[in-house]
């Protein structure tokens, strides 16, 4: 993808701050797709993952696995989203988070259980998630 891409992802930044959900998601989705400019693409994305819509969560999360390792910047944002969702039994958005937090972290058990060090349940959750997302990529593969 060339210099249109490039140039695509600003505006598509700004239409993350749109009133209209279906257009953050769209705007998600294609950021996601382009994979362009992590740096500055990332961080706006990470910024969605407190959204009360649980499909802006999700879109922003999907489109955080897109980036995989690179997107090791949105961890803590990502657990601070799992911690919530799994809190508020949110769990279609939780898929999503715990899919992103596989793939945006080189250790994501670790980052689990030191995020949740504090709390035996929401830890024993979210490992829980993190297990059943594993052995479902792991079918797929």
């Amino acid at each position: 993808m060339g210099t249109a891409a490039h140039e695509a992802v600003g505006d598509l930044i700004l239409e993350l701050s749109n009133l209209r959900p279906k257009t953050i998601n769209r705007a998600a989705h294609a950021l996601g797709v382009l994979r362009q400019q992590p740096e500055r693409v990332i961080p706006e994305l990470a910024k969605l993952l407190d959204a009360d819509d649980t499909e802006i969560v999700k879109a922003a999360a999907d489109a955080i696995c897109n980036f995989g390792l690179i997107a090791e910047v949105a961890v803590e944002p990502l657990l601070r989203a799992i911690q919530t969702a799994i809190a508020n039994t949110r769990d279609d958005c939780r898929v999503s988070l715990i899919r992103a937090l596989a793939v945006a972290s080189p250790n994501p058990r670790q980052v689990i259980r030191q995020h949740f060090a504090d709390d035996a349940e929401l830890r024993t959750r979210a490992v829980g998630s993190l297990s059943a997302q594993q052995h479902a990529q792991a079918e797929q593969d």
